[in-house]
């Protein structure tokens, strides 16, 4: 994974939802200027995905994935984009984050006020506790890549 980084040059690193998991990890093996977390996990360094759960009392999602995950789309957009979706599970998802500490970098959070994953008030409260910082917020649920790309885009920019 990491030959694939090459050489960075202005390297920021984004991890969205699960993707948090493997974030710190990126950081800390190549030289990232900052690490931002799109409705993201943000687990403590050891920490396994079922650990996180337990300790950061994660609410339970809706089962429907479009409801728990693409609320914000058209019915027939977020069928769509479920049918094209990868997998998320992996063996890694099973061991203990591979870092010892977080990345000493600029770090942000951006919150999705209609996320029914990872609810608005409970994503302002792990933020807070696990990266000392208020989150930024934007409107949409949880993957605002799909339902609002722009307001995403002019975020990260």
């Amino acid at each position: 994974m990491f030959d694939a980084v090459g050489e960075p040059r202005d390297l920021r690193v984004v991890a969205h939802s699960l993707g948090g998991f493997t974030a710190a990890l990126v950081c800390s093996r190549v030289s990232a200027e900052s690490l931002t977390y799109v409705a993201g996990m943000v687990p403590e360094p050891g920490e396994t995905l079922m650990e996180y759960f337990a300790n950061t009392g994660t609410p339970e999602s809706p089962e429907d994935p479009i409801e728990a995950f693409l609320a914000d789309l058209p019915r027939q957009e977020a069928e769509a984009a479920l049918a094209a979706a990868r997998p998320q599970v992996a063996p890694a998802t099973g061991e203990p984050v591979p870092i010892e500490g977080r990345p000493e970098l600029p770090t942000r959070f951006l919150l999705c006020r209609e996320d029914r994953t990872f609810p608005p008030d409970w994503t302002r409260g792990m933020v807070r506790e696990r990266l000392g910082i208020v989150p930024d917020e934007i409107d949409g649920a949880h993957c605002p890549f799909l339902s609002r790309p722009a307001d995403l885009a002019a975020y990260l920019a």
